[in-house]
């Protein structure tokens, strides 16, 4: 059986051709084919998927629950839904048909969404048989709402996967240890720059020493840092540690910034609380798609890859952005931490297929817990 994250892939992907081809009938009015994959990255709760309308201003938030399961977690999905609402206009719940008992759970839920107590509720449900993407049933339409949520709605960031930029395995491990020290990254930070970055003992991913770094250069370095400790869910909103980011320190302590239990629990909190797995799965299934003069050289693959990922709606389009793509740094850090197969050092780029990854590694990290 496919894993949670391939099944929720597959799903998600689902829905967006379905809003963007303008053949959802279970959608909502507020959800147009403008709709993109966008970002949300809160302490919690965390949906699976998340979407904008930029046309709209709509936002939706998707739990999915994938088979196997008795009525339960059916049935938990439900409640998250309802706390998405707090901070999305939409929520979907979807689901199997049938519970792993034979039980018609997701008819259940939808008799329990049309009852009054949940009448006007912004909420819908989507049932699947075998395959989450195939055979799909609307149990209950998506709503319309009226008014906007309570909280800060879906992260206005053009990509929907976790920020990552410069922060190397040793100098993770380091400011891990502090914010443990001081209790938040505020404090950890201005001990960090003023001991390691600023004075060329910070280190690369190799180990070796970083040159000091100008006082021109805090801002961007802090930033950079905070947000990829965020979105790899080992740093709370607060800048505390996280259960993730205690369990990866105590990793560090034991094992260090090197040892292969570190870099694992580090790939897995990328790729699951990141959502680079999710990136993942649409680099795989697009490159295989593009024209033979895409595939020459890294640089027209990067371009085509990009145009492929705005037209699906993974990404928004550009607004004046300086980078010449949006993935640029990615391969570099899947290749650190081993999730790809590289053509030679710092060559991530194979003529004729594109990006290589160690599916059996990555289906290894996702399936250790």
């Amino acid at each position: 059986m496919s894993s949670h994250n391939e099944l929720a892939f597959r799903a998600g992907r689902w829905i967006l051709d379905g809003l963007r081809t303008a053949s959802a009938p279970w959608a909502a009015s507020g959800l147009t084919k403008s709709v993109t994959l966008s970002a949300w990255f809160e302490d919690w709760p965390r949906p699976d998927l998340t979407y904008t309308d930029p046309k709209t201003k709509r936002s939706l938030a998707v739990e999915f629950k994938p088979p196997g399961h008795g009525k339960r977690e059916y049935v938990t999905g439900l409640g998250q839904c309802l706390t998405y609402l707090n901070s999305f206009d939409y929520a979907v719940l979807f689901l199997p048909r049938v519970a792993i008992d034979g039980f018609l759970i997701a008819d259940y839920i939808g008799d329990t969404v049309r009852a009054p107590s949940l009448a006007g509720v912004p909420l819908g449900i989507l049932a699947y048989d075998d395959e989450p993407d195939d055979d799909i049933t609307v149990v209950e339409v998506l709503r319309e709402r009226s008014g906007v949520p309570t909280g800060s709605g879906a992260t206005r960031r053009r990509t929907f996967w976790g920020y990552w930029r410069d922060l190397s395995n040793h100098d993770l491990l380091a400011l891990l240890l502090l914010i443990d020290q001081k209790g938040t990254f505020e404090k950890a930070w201005k001990l960090f720059w003023s001991r390691s970055l600023s004075t060329g003992k910070a280190r690369n991913w190799e180990g070796n020493a970083r040159r000091p770094q100008s006082s021109s250069a805090h801002n961007g370095w802090k930033l950079n840092t905070e947000l990829s400790l965020r979105h790899a869910g080992l740093a709370s909103n607060d800048g505390r540690l996280t259960e993730a980011g205690l369990a990866l320190l105590t990793l560090g302590k034991i094992y260090g910034a090197d040892g292969l239990a570190f870099l694992d629990e580090l790939a897995r909190c990328v790729l699951a609380a990141g959502r680079h797995i999710e990136l993942i799965y649409w680099v795989a299934e697009l490159q295989v798609k593009l024209p033979a003069k895409a595939l020459k050289n890294a640089e027209a693959f990067l371009e085509a890859l990009d145009a492929e990922l705005i037209h699906q709606g993974v990404i928004k389009p550009p607004k004046g952005s300086s980078k010449a793509t949006y993935l640029r740094d990615e391969p570099k850090l899947w290749n650190k931490l081993g999730l790809m197969r590289p053509r030679a050092e710092a060559q991530y780029f194979h003529p004729k297929i594109g990006w290589v990854f160690d599916w059996r590694r990555i289906s290894g990290i996702l399936a250790a817990r």
